[in-house]
């Protein structure tokens, strides 16, 4: 035996939950989640003289983006719910989960909110829809498996 690590990973072993809404059907074909910070967590002024000051600013906030295949279920159930939120004073957010069910990646936010409501195109070939979600206190880790 050569003692290697070995392990697995799958595309379709990942949870997304919105608002109680499991969406688990009609990924896209290919990059169908990403995860990117909005603001800055730590900046770094260094003054004239080399004086330098780390400033920690209180910011988790992150925008998550989904795509489904343009057939999936997951688009009428995020329409329904975005068309009622831009009609609710207030809109209506609503906890995010995405977890890596075959490792330990995760990404869970008790205030998230849709973008906008996202473009989409008919073809000759099925096509993809992508949601974007603006999370406000995205607790993020990113693991391994």
């Amino acid at each position: 035996m050569s003692g290697k690590r070995t392990t697995t990973y799958s595309g379709n072993a990942w949870t997304l939950n919105y608002g109680g809404m499991e969406l688990e059907s009609g990924k896209g074909p290919d990059e169908f989640i990403s995860s990117e910070h909005i603001a800055e967590e730590r900046t770094l002024v260094t003054g004239i003289d080399g004086e330098a000051v780390f400033n920690i600013i209180v910011d988790t906030s992150r925008k998550i983006s989904v795509t489904f295949m343009y057939t999936s279920k997951a688009n009428a159930k995020l329409s329904a719910y975005f068309n009622v939120d831009r009609k609710t004073e207030g809109g209506l957010p609503a906890p995010l989960y995405v977890a890596d069910r075959l490792g330990t990646t995760k990404e869970i936010s008790s205030s998230a909110m849709i973008a906008f409501m996202p473009d989409f195109k008919a073809a000759k070939e099925v096509g993809t829809v992508t949601w974007v979600f603006l999370a406000a206190d995205a607790d993020t880790f990113i693991g391994s498996h």
